[in-house]
């Protein structure tokens, strides 16, 4: 691991440490991530309901047009 991650990944933990919400760590975990790996896409998949297997798209960074829903039965 590089200096640079190494740093990113230490910004990204003081930053989730002082998190109040789920929705604050997760946008902190995702704006982290695509700033240090550089993908083509990111997305985080959340259950909205507990009772539903089905997960929904909640953020995604990039160009390309993920599923807005993960089916239980999806391979991924």
């Amino acid at each position: 691991m590089s200096v640079a991650h190494t740093n990113l990944l230490l910004e990204a933990g003081i930053l989730v440490n002082k998190a109040v919400s789920v929705e604050e760590i997760s946008n902190i975990l995702v704006e982290y991530a695509n700033s240090g790996l550089k993908p083509d896409l990111i997305c985080l998949y959340q259950y909205k309901n507990p009772n539903d297997s089905n997960m929904k798209l909640g953020i995604k960074r990039g160009f390309a047009s993920p599923p807005e829903y993960i089916l239980h039965e999806s391979e991924l």
